[in-house]
């Protein structure tokens, strides 16, 4: 009979723990998010190239400046792609070699500068806390871009000699003179 007792109250003391320990069952809200309306839009523009980009901060200036950091290197991320894909039209309209094209039409593209953007909009507010968060959006210039490319090729002579005959080099230069 003791052996029962015990038994019967290790399955009830065990119960009432599994009971106490498994919290509410009432779903949770979920909390809205604040995004301004204009934020991460897909603008079609044939002059500019826009990105965006957010921050959370303890101040408001580390927080707008956070955001403009990483709208920073979304457009970053774009130049970079766009340098990769160029660099194989290059590649395969000249019938270059791998590592041959690596060294000739890469080495302009690694010291590109990055470029000016303005700021179109930008929003901070409060979040919990004190904390500031910041919303940006930003534009780049394609003309720019495409100049700057242009301009660091023809600082290369070798490069220069190389890619002006190519078909690529005269859409560049007439994306920049249009």
């Amino acid at each position: 009979m003791t052996i029962l007792r015990i038994f019967i109250f290790c399955v009830v003391s065990g119960s009432l723990f599994l009971v106490a320990c498994g919290g509410s069952s009432a779903p949770k809200i979920p909390m809205e998010v604040f995004v301004p309306d204009w934020y991460a839009d897909v603008t079609e523009d044939e002059s500019f190239i826009y990105f965006y980009g957010s921050s959370e901060k303890v101040s408001k200036s580390a927080s707008e400046s956070g955001a403009h950091a990483d709208a920073l290197a979304e457009a970053a991320c774009y130049v970079e792609s766009h340098f990769h894909t160029m660099k194989k039209n290059f590649i395969l309209e000249l019938n270059l070699e791998t590592d041959e094209a690596m060294v000739i039409v890469e080495k302009p593209l690694k010291r590109f500068p990055s470029q000016k953007t303005h700021i179109v909009q930008m929003e901070t507010i409060t979040v919990e806390n004190d904390r500031y968060k910041s919303f940006i959006q930003v534009a780049i210039s394609k003309v720019a871009i495409t100049k700057a490319v242009i301009d660091r090729i023809k600082q290369d002579d070798d490069l220069y000699s190389l890619l002006k005959a190519s078909q690529t080099f005269k859409e560049l230069e007439r994306t920049v003179t249009n």
